[in-house]
């Protein structure tokens, strides 16, 4: 239900002309099967069919964590640091 709510959510602002990111972490890539259409490979992906601004990817929390980890403990940790405060 989660997916199908937070899918749902995102057409209704996107038809209110905001352009919408739907992201999803759920490893069963169920908002593939939701929108059919491939949006699993970390990135936005327009999607197709509707002529809204909306669009849509999957991420692997996993992948992303370590990438972040690796980015902050080298130089982005100055980047990190003055967003963060």
């Amino acid at each position: 239900g989660k997916t199908s709510l937070s899918a749902s959510l995102a057409l209704q602002f996107a038809r209110a002309g905001h352009t919408t990111l739907l992201v999803s972490t759920d490893p069963a890539h169920s908002l593939c099967d939701s929108l059919d259409q491939d949006v699993s490979g970390g990135s936005p992906v327009q999607i197709e069919g509707v002529d809204y601004p909306l669009w849509a990817m999957e991420i692997d929390p996993e992948v992303e964590r370590e990438k972040f980890k690796a980015y902050t403990s080298g130089d982005g940790r100055k980047a990190v640091d003055s967003v963060a405060g």
